[in-house]
Protein backbone atom coordinates (compact mmCIF):
# COMPACT_ATOMS: atom_id res chain seq x y z
CA UNK A 1 0.00 0.00 0.00
CA UNK A 2 1.33 3.46 -0.88
CA UNK A 3 0.45 7.05 -0.07
CA UNK A 4 -0.38 7.80 -3.73
CA UNK A 5 -3.86 9.27 -4.18
CA UNK A 6 -4.90 8.42 -0.62
CA UNK A 7 -7.41 10.71 1.10
CA UNK A 8 -5.94 13.11 3.65
CA UNK A 9 -7.67 11.27 6.48
CA UNK A 10 -6.02 7.96 5.61
CA UNK A 11 -2.66 7.20 7.23
CA UNK A 12 -0.08 4.48 6.61
CA UNK A 13 2.52 3.39 9.13
CA UNK A 14 4.54 0.24 9.67
CA UNK A 15 3.08 -1.42 12.74
CA UNK A 16 6.49 -1.97 14.30
CA UNK A 17 7.04 1.80 14.36
CA UNK A 18 4.79 2.05 17.40
CA UNK A 19 7.32 0.09 19.43
CA UNK A 20 9.50 3.18 19.94
CA UNK A 21 6.70 4.75 22.01
CA UNK A 22 6.48 3.28 25.51
CA UNK A 23 3.37 1.14 25.68
CA UNK A 24 3.07 1.06 21.86
CA UNK A 25 -0.16 3.11 21.69
CA UNK A 26 -2.09 2.92 18.41
CA UNK A 27 -1.38 6.51 17.25
CA UNK A 28 -1.64 6.08 13.49
CA UNK A 29 -1.58 9.83 12.73
CA UNK A 30 1.70 10.54 14.55
CA UNK A 31 4.14 12.80 12.72
CA UNK A 32 7.52 11.40 11.71
CA UNK A 33 9.45 13.97 13.77
CA UNK A 34 7.42 13.14 16.89
CA UNK A 35 8.05 9.45 16.34
CA UNK A 36 11.76 10.21 16.11
CA UNK A 37 11.62 12.17 19.38
CA UNK A 38 10.27 9.12 21.20
CA UNK A 39 12.91 7.01 19.49
CA UNK A 40 15.95 9.16 20.33
CA UNK A 41 15.12 10.80 23.68
CA UNK A 42 14.92 9.00 26.98
CA UNK A 43 11.64 8.95 28.91
CA UNK A 44 11.12 11.31 31.82
CA UNK A 45 11.25 8.45 34.33
CA UNK A 46 14.99 8.13 33.62
CA UNK A 47 15.69 11.62 34.99
CA UNK A 48 12.90 12.16 37.52
CA UNK A 49 10.82 10.28 40.07
CA UNK A 50 7.09 10.47 39.35
CA UNK A 51 5.26 9.74 42.57
CA UNK A 52 1.64 9.08 43.45
CA UNK A 53 0.37 11.42 46.17
CA UNK A 54 -0.90 10.46 49.60
CA UNK A 55 -4.41 9.46 50.64
CA UNK A 56 -5.75 10.19 54.12
CA UNK A 57 -8.81 7.90 53.73
CA UNK A 58 -10.65 10.34 56.04
CA UNK A 59 -10.47 13.95 54.85
CA UNK A 60 -13.18 15.03 57.29
CA UNK A 61 -10.85 14.10 60.11
CA UNK A 62 -7.47 15.06 58.71
CA UNK A 63 -7.96 17.91 56.19
CA UNK A 64 -8.95 21.53 56.80
CA UNK A 65 -8.95 24.82 54.92
CA UNK A 66 -6.08 27.07 55.98
CA UNK A 67 -8.44 29.68 57.44
CA UNK A 68 -9.91 27.10 59.83
CA UNK A 69 -6.63 26.56 61.69
CA UNK A 70 -4.83 28.96 64.02
CA UNK A 71 -1.50 30.07 62.57
CA UNK A 72 0.28 29.00 65.76
CA UNK A 73 -0.82 25.37 65.38
CA UNK A 74 2.26 23.67 63.94
CA UNK A 75 0.60 20.25 63.61
CA UNK A 76 -0.86 21.18 60.21
CA UNK A 77 1.07 21.50 56.95
CA UNK A 78 0.07 22.75 53.51
CA UNK A 79 -1.64 20.04 51.48
CA UNK A 80 -1.74 20.25 47.69
CA UNK A 81 -5.04 18.87 46.41
CA UNK A 82 -5.87 20.78 43.21
CA UNK A 83 -3.83 21.39 40.07
CA UNK A 84 -6.32 21.41 37.20
CA UNK A 85 -6.84 24.95 35.95
CA UNK A 86 -3.93 26.37 37.98
CA UNK A 87 -0.83 26.28 35.75
CA UNK A 88 2.61 27.21 37.06
CA UNK A 89 1.59 28.48 40.50
CA UNK A 90 -1.35 28.73 42.87
CA UNK A 91 -1.28 28.49 46.67
CA UNK A 92 -3.12 25.57 48.19
CA UNK A 93 -6.22 26.17 50.31
CA UNK A 94 -5.87 22.93 52.26
CA UNK A 95 -3.93 21.76 55.30
CA UNK A 96 -3.38 18.19 56.48
CA UNK A 97 -2.86 17.11 60.08
CA UNK A 98 0.78 16.10 60.33
CA UNK A 99 1.89 14.70 63.67
CA UNK A 100 3.12 11.38 65.01
CA UNK A 101 -0.35 9.87 65.33
CA UNK A 102 -1.65 10.97 61.93
CA UNK A 103 1.51 9.86 60.13
CA UNK A 104 1.22 6.44 61.76
CA UNK A 105 -2.42 6.26 60.64
CA UNK A 106 -1.58 7.20 57.04
CA UNK A 107 1.16 4.59 57.02
CA UNK A 108 -0.72 1.70 58.61
CA UNK A 109 -4.42 2.07 57.82
CA UNK A 110 -5.43 -0.27 55.01
CA UNK A 111 -7.15 2.33 52.80
CA UNK A 112 -4.73 5.19 53.44
CA UNK A 113 -1.62 5.81 51.38
CA UNK A 114 1.68 7.51 52.09
CA UNK A 115 4.62 7.93 49.69
CA UNK A 116 8.18 7.04 50.61
CA UNK A 117 9.58 9.31 53.32
CA UNK A 118 12.31 10.62 51.00
CA UNK A 119 9.61 12.49 49.06
CA UNK A 120 8.04 14.23 52.05
CA UNK A 121 8.08 18.05 51.96
CA UNK A 122 10.37 18.21 48.91
CA UNK A 123 10.04 20.85 46.18
CA UNK A 124 8.92 19.56 42.83
CA UNK A 125 6.09 19.75 40.31
CA UNK A 126 2.44 18.82 40.82
CA UNK A 127 0.35 17.50 37.95
CA UNK A 128 -3.36 16.96 37.60
CA UNK A 129 -4.68 13.41 37.51
CA UNK A 130 -7.85 14.41 35.68
CA UNK A 131 -8.89 17.30 33.45
CA UNK A 132 -11.40 17.84 30.68
CA UNK A 133 -9.24 20.58 29.13
CA UNK A 134 -5.43 20.50 29.45
CA UNK A 135 -2.79 18.55 31.27
CA UNK A 136 -1.74 21.04 33.96
CA UNK A 137 1.32 21.30 36.16
CA UNK A 138 2.32 23.80 38.83
CA UNK A 139 5.26 24.52 41.09
CA UNK A 140 5.35 22.55 44.34
CA UNK A 141 7.04 24.62 47.02
CA UNK A 142 8.99 22.68 49.64
CA UNK A 143 7.38 21.98 53.01
CA UNK A 144 4.10 20.61 51.60
CA UNK A 145 2.47 17.22 51.21
CA UNK A 146 0.48 16.20 48.15
CA UNK A 147 -2.85 14.47 47.69
CA UNK A 148 -3.30 11.62 45.22
CA UNK A 149 -5.16 14.09 42.97
CA UNK A 150 -1.98 16.19 42.79
CA UNK A 151 0.74 13.69 41.96
CA UNK A 152 4.34 14.86 41.95
CA UNK A 153 7.47 14.92 39.81
CA UNK A 154 10.86 15.14 41.52
CA UNK A 155 13.80 15.75 39.14
CA UNK A 156 16.85 13.69 40.05
CA UNK A 157 19.60 16.27 39.45
CA UNK A 158 20.07 20.06 39.41
CA UNK A 159 16.76 20.26 41.19
CA UNK A 160 16.00 23.98 41.00
CA UNK A 161 16.77 24.52 37.31
CA UNK A 162 15.31 21.17 36.28
CA UNK A 163 12.04 21.99 38.03
CA UNK A 164 11.72 25.32 36.23
CA UNK A 165 12.63 23.97 32.80
CA UNK A 166 10.43 20.91 33.16
CA UNK A 167 7.54 23.05 34.36
CA UNK A 168 7.70 25.01 31.12
CA UNK A 169 7.84 21.85 29.01
CA UNK A 170 4.91 20.21 30.79
CA UNK A 171 2.64 23.24 30.31
CA UNK A 172 3.53 23.64 26.64
CA UNK A 173 1.40 22.80 23.61
CA UNK A 174 3.95 20.18 22.59
CA UNK A 175 3.52 18.34 25.87
CA UNK A 176 -0.27 18.47 25.45
CA UNK A 177 0.30 16.76 22.11
CA UNK A 178 2.53 14.10 23.70
CA UNK A 179 -0.06 13.40 26.38
CA UNK A 180 -2.87 13.03 23.85
CA UNK A 181 -0.78 10.51 21.96
CA UNK A 182 0.04 8.52 25.09
CA UNK A 183 -3.42 8.65 26.62
CA UNK A 184 -6.26 10.40 24.74
CA UNK A 185 -8.57 10.54 27.76
CA UNK A 186 -9.30 13.01 30.56
CA UNK A 187 -7.24 10.92 33.00
CA UNK A 188 -3.49 11.44 33.35
CA UNK A 189 -1.78 8.54 35.05
CA UNK A 190 1.67 8.40 36.60
CA UNK A 191 2.69 5.90 33.91
CA UNK A 192 1.75 8.38 31.17
CA UNK A 193 3.99 11.07 32.64
CA UNK A 194 6.83 8.60 33.05
CA UNK A 195 6.74 7.91 29.30
CA UNK A 196 7.07 11.55 28.19
CA UNK A 197 10.24 12.18 26.15
CA UNK A 198 12.72 14.40 27.97
CA UNK A 199 15.11 16.70 26.05
CA UNK A 200 18.87 16.40 26.36
CA UNK A 201 19.24 20.00 27.56
CA UNK A 202 17.16 22.70 29.27
CA UNK A 203 17.82 26.28 28.21
CA UNK A 204 18.29 29.14 30.65
CA UNK A 205 15.86 31.18 28.58
CA UNK A 206 13.14 28.63 29.25
CA UNK A 207 13.87 28.75 32.97
CA UNK A 208 13.76 32.56 32.99
CA UNK A 209 10.45 32.59 31.12
CA UNK A 210 8.95 30.19 33.65
CA UNK A 211 10.12 32.38 36.53
CA UNK A 212 8.43 35.31 34.81
CA UNK A 213 5.10 33.54 34.36
CA UNK A 214 5.13 32.27 37.96
CA UNK A 215 5.58 35.85 39.16
CA UNK A 216 2.62 36.96 37.06
CA UNK A 217 0.49 34.22 38.57
CA UNK A 218 1.58 35.31 42.05
CA UNK A 219 0.52 38.84 41.17
CA UNK A 220 -2.97 37.62 40.29
CA UNK A 221 -3.14 35.70 43.57
CA UNK A 222 -2.60 38.95 45.49
CA UNK A 223 -6.16 39.94 44.53
CA UNK A 224 -7.81 36.68 45.65
CA UNK A 225 -9.36 36.88 49.10
CA UNK A 226 -9.47 33.11 49.59
CA UNK A 227 -5.66 32.80 49.48
CA UNK A 228 -3.14 33.52 52.21
CA UNK A 229 -1.21 35.76 49.78
CA UNK A 230 -4.13 38.20 49.60
CA UNK A 231 -3.21 41.90 49.61
CA UNK A 232 -6.40 43.80 48.76
CA UNK A 233 -9.10 44.02 46.08
CA UNK A 234 -8.08 45.59 42.80
CA UNK A 235 -8.96 49.31 42.68
CA UNK A 236 -12.51 49.73 41.43
CA UNK A 237 -11.61 52.00 38.54
CA UNK A 238 -8.74 49.78 37.42
CA UNK A 239 -9.91 46.19 37.76
CA UNK A 240 -10.49 45.37 34.12
CA UNK A 241 -7.31 47.10 32.99
CA UNK A 242 -5.10 45.44 35.62
CA UNK A 243 -6.37 41.90 35.16
CA UNK A 244 -6.29 42.27 31.38
CA UNK A 245 -2.71 43.51 31.54
CA UNK A 246 -1.61 40.56 33.67
CA UNK A 247 -3.45 38.03 31.48
CA UNK A 248 -1.96 39.54 28.34
CA UNK A 249 1.55 39.25 29.79
CA UNK A 250 0.87 35.66 30.86
CA UNK A 251 -0.35 34.70 27.40
CA UNK A 252 2.59 36.41 25.69
CA UNK A 253 5.03 34.62 28.00
CA UNK A 254 3.33 31.27 27.36
CA UNK A 255 3.74 31.75 23.61
CA UNK A 256 7.46 32.36 24.16
CA UNK A 257 7.66 29.23 26.31
CA UNK A 258 6.02 27.23 23.52
CA UNK A 259 8.56 28.66 21.07
CA UNK A 260 11.46 27.62 23.28
CA UNK A 261 10.10 24.12 23.86
CA UNK A 262 9.66 23.53 20.13
CA UNK A 263 13.28 24.59 19.63
CA UNK A 264 14.49 22.22 22.37
CA UNK A 265 12.76 19.30 20.66
CA UNK A 266 13.76 20.33 17.14
CA UNK A 267 10.21 20.83 15.86
CA UNK A 268 9.98 22.85 12.63
CA UNK A 269 7.45 25.55 11.81
CA UNK A 270 5.18 23.37 9.66
CA UNK A 271 4.90 20.64 12.28
CA UNK A 272 4.46 23.23 14.99
CA UNK A 273 1.56 24.78 13.11
CA UNK A 274 -0.07 21.37 12.81
CA UNK A 275 0.36 20.64 16.52
CA UNK A 276 -0.85 24.08 17.61
CA UNK A 277 -3.92 23.75 15.42
CA UNK A 278 -4.78 20.43 17.05
CA UNK A 279 -4.24 21.79 20.57
CA UNK A 280 -5.69 25.31 20.41
CA UNK A 281 -7.44 25.37 17.03
CA UNK A 282 -7.98 28.45 14.90
CA UNK A 283 -5.35 30.62 13.28
CA UNK A 284 -2.00 29.78 14.83
CA UNK A 285 -0.43 32.90 13.36
CA UNK A 286 -2.57 35.00 15.69
CA UNK A 287 -2.96 32.56 18.52
CA UNK A 288 -4.01 33.46 22.01
CA UNK A 289 -2.98 30.91 24.60
CA UNK A 290 -5.39 30.89 27.50
CA UNK A 291 -3.52 30.17 30.72
CA UNK A 292 -6.36 30.08 33.19
CA UNK A 293 -6.57 29.79 36.93
CA UNK A 294 -10.17 28.70 36.88
CA UNK A 295 -11.32 25.32 38.16
CA UNK A 296 -14.30 25.28 35.83
CA UNK A 297 -14.87 26.49 32.30
CA UNK A 298 -18.29 27.71 33.40
CA UNK A 299 -16.87 30.39 35.68
CA UNK A 300 -16.60 34.00 34.59
CA UNK A 301 -13.60 34.89 32.50
CA UNK A 302 -11.62 37.54 34.35
CA UNK A 303 -11.28 39.61 31.18
CA UNK A 304 -15.03 40.20 31.25
CA UNK A 305 -16.41 43.34 32.80
CA UNK A 306 -17.17 42.98 36.49
CA UNK A 307 -20.48 44.47 37.51
CA UNK A 308 -20.69 47.33 39.97
CA UNK A 309 -22.40 45.03 42.48
CA UNK A 310 -19.56 42.50 42.27
CA UNK A 311 -17.00 45.24 42.78
CA UNK A 312 -18.95 46.52 45.76
CA UNK A 313 -19.07 43.03 47.28
CA UNK A 314 -15.29 42.67 47.05
CA UNK A 315 -14.63 45.96 48.80
CA UNK A 316 -17.43 45.44 51.31
CA UNK A 317 -15.92 42.08 52.22
CA UNK A 318 -12.51 43.70 52.60
CA UNK A 319 -13.97 46.45 54.80
CA UNK A 320 -15.84 44.00 57.01
CA UNK A 321 -12.68 41.92 57.28
CA UNK A 322 -10.81 44.98 58.54
CA UNK A 323 -13.48 45.68 61.16
CA UNK A 324 -13.36 42.08 62.37
CA UNK A 325 -9.56 42.10 62.46
CA UNK A 326 -9.19 39.57 59.65
CA UNK A 327 -7.47 41.98 57.28
CA UNK A 328 -4.84 44.45 58.51
CA UNK A 329 -3.81 47.01 55.89
CA UNK A 330 -0.46 48.58 56.69
CA UNK A 331 0.71 45.70 58.91
CA UNK A 332 3.68 43.86 57.38
CA UNK A 333 3.05 40.16 56.88
CA UNK A 334 -0.64 40.38 57.74
CA UNK A 335 -3.49 39.11 55.58
CA UNK A 336 -4.81 41.96 53.46
CA UNK A 337 -1.74 44.07 54.28
CA UNK A 338 -1.94 46.20 51.11
CA UNK A 339 1.88 46.18 51.12
CA UNK A 340 3.96 44.87 48.23
CA UNK A 341 7.53 43.66 48.67
CA UNK A 342 10.00 42.07 46.29
CA UNK A 343 10.20 39.09 48.65
CA UNK A 344 6.51 38.37 47.90
CA UNK A 345 7.66 36.89 44.61
CA UNK A 346 10.59 34.88 46.00
CA UNK A 347 8.64 31.74 46.82
CA UNK A 348 10.58 28.53 47.33
CA UNK A 349 13.98 28.87 45.68
CA UNK A 350 12.91 31.58 43.22
CA UNK A 351 14.98 34.78 43.33
CA UNK A 352 13.50 38.16 44.15
CA UNK A 353 12.69 40.26 41.08
CA UNK A 354 14.97 43.16 40.26
CA UNK A 355 13.72 46.67 40.93
CA UNK A 356 12.78 47.04 37.27
CA UNK A 357 10.94 43.71 37.25
CA UNK A 358 9.19 44.66 40.49
CA UNK A 359 8.00 47.91 38.94
CA UNK A 360 6.56 45.97 36.01
CA UNK A 361 4.73 43.60 38.35
CA UNK A 362 3.15 46.01 40.86
CA UNK A 363 3.65 49.48 39.39
CA UNK A 364 6.05 52.37 39.79
CA UNK A 365 6.78 53.68 43.33
CA UNK A 366 4.90 56.89 42.51
CA UNK A 367 1.65 54.90 42.43
CA UNK A 368 1.87 54.12 46.15
CA UNK A 369 1.15 56.17 49.26
CA UNK A 370 4.67 55.70 50.58
CA UNK A 371 7.68 53.36 50.64
CA UNK A 372 8.86 52.06 54.03
CA UNK A 373 12.48 51.60 55.12
CA UNK A 374 12.48 47.97 53.98
CA UNK A 375 11.27 48.91 50.51
CA UNK A 376 7.66 47.85 51.06
CA UNK A 377 5.21 49.76 48.88
CA UNK A 378 2.10 50.79 50.84
CA UNK A 379 -1.25 51.36 49.19
CA UNK A 380 -2.59 53.28 52.21
CA UNK A 381 -0.97 56.17 54.06
CA UNK A 382 -1.15 54.48 57.48
CA UNK A 383 -2.25 51.33 59.26
CA UNK A 384 -6.02 50.83 59.19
Amino acid sequence: MTNVDLPTNVFTLIQGSYDVIPGSPWVYSIEGSILNIFKTLQPLEKTADIVLGMKTSDNFRFVRYWWEINDKNKNWVAYEKHVTGFPYYYPTHALVLWNTDSIAYFHDYYSAQLPNEKYWMRPGINFSSISSTRFTTKLLVGGRMCDMAANTIFPSADEKNAILGLLGILNSNLCQHFMRLLNPTINFQVIDVKRLPYPNTLSKRLQDLVIGIIRLQIRKVHFKEQTYDYKLPIPLVNKLDEISRINKNINNTQIQIDDEVYILYGIGNDERASIDTQIIGGNVDNQEVVVTDKESDTEKNEDETTSDSEKAIEWTSFSVGIILGRFQPGTPGALGSAIYRRSDFAIGSLPEPTEEEFNELVGEPSKFAYIDEQGGRHVFTREV
